[in-house]
């Protein structure tokens, strides 16, 4: 089976990348980062959108017109939502929403009801407990606790992202099979650095405002970098659990 994985920043994508094996990068687009290997018997493709859902936008419709997959997965870091999502936790979306800068309007779009009790059940094989519900888009990253807490509660989310709607939708028009798997890189009890000050709205960031940020909340900013390392650890060692499957049982 050709699957496509989509995954927003250079660690997710090395992190996929290091997950595969007889890894060669293909240059699809001069600015558009991919490449592919297999997991198992199953040839994997890997596009790097960056950040954002502009960039998701964007990126996804191209690498899906050139992608011969027939699967769509969308891995990487999630900011938890629900109480019960800790650091480290696996979440699989049902459905994604995408809200605006001001919150008060959203859209919907679902996952492959399919595809996503298939991997759950897999992983469920494995022994892996895996959170399932719905996911959050914002065009920002979600930095105080009570605003988590506040979005959890309004939209009975699991966790939120920053990409995943809009491949959702790319995938869509396409008619392809499309899901959700992230790892939650931070629970909704805690607050982040700042991170937005430190990216512009192409999300793109600007490391020195980045250093600053951490300058300024040094406590904050160690145990964001101690969680981010656990959960790309963590992600490297599942996705071979989800890639290597045997995908054609979906057929």
């Amino acid at each position: 089976m050709n699957i496509v994985v989509f995954a927003a920043s250079d660690l997710e994508y090395s992190t996929v990348k290091a997950s595969l094996t007889n890894w060669k990068t293909t240059d699809y687009y001069e600015q558009l980062l991919a490449g592919q290997g297999y997991s198992g018997e199953n040839l994997v493709e890997v596009f790097c959108t960056k950040m954002g859902p502009k960039n998701a936008t964007e990126q996804s419709i191209k690498a899906l017109e050139k992608s011969k997959g027939k699967i769509v997965l969308i891995t990487g870091l999630a900011g938890g939502l629900a109480f019960e999502c800790k650091q480290g936790d696996l979440v699989i979306y049902n459905n994604c929403y995408f809200l605006g800068e001001n919150h008060n309007q959203s859209s919907k779009v679902d996952c492959d009801q399919k595809l996503t009790n298939f991997l759950s059940n897999g992983l469920g094989l494995e022994s892996v407990t895996t959170l399932k519900g719905d996911g959050l888009t914002l065009p920002k990253v979600v930095c105080q606790s009570q605003e988590k807490l506040s979005l959890a509660k309004k939209y009975n989310a699991v966790a939120v992202d920053m990409e995943s709607y809009q491949i959702l939708i790319a995938a869509k028009e396409k008619k392809l099979p499309a899901t959700v798997l992230r790892v939650i890189s931070d629970d909704a009890q805690g607050d982040l650095p700042n991170l937005n000050a430190a990216m512009n709205q192409n999300g793109d960031v600007n490391n020195l405002k980045m250093i600053w940020q951490f300058a300024q909340h040094p406590v904050l900013a160690t145990k964001f970098l101690i969680n981010l390392n656990k959960s790309l650890s963590t992600l490297k060692t599942y996705l071979p659990k989800v890639l290597g499957r045997n995908f054609a049982e979906l057929c």
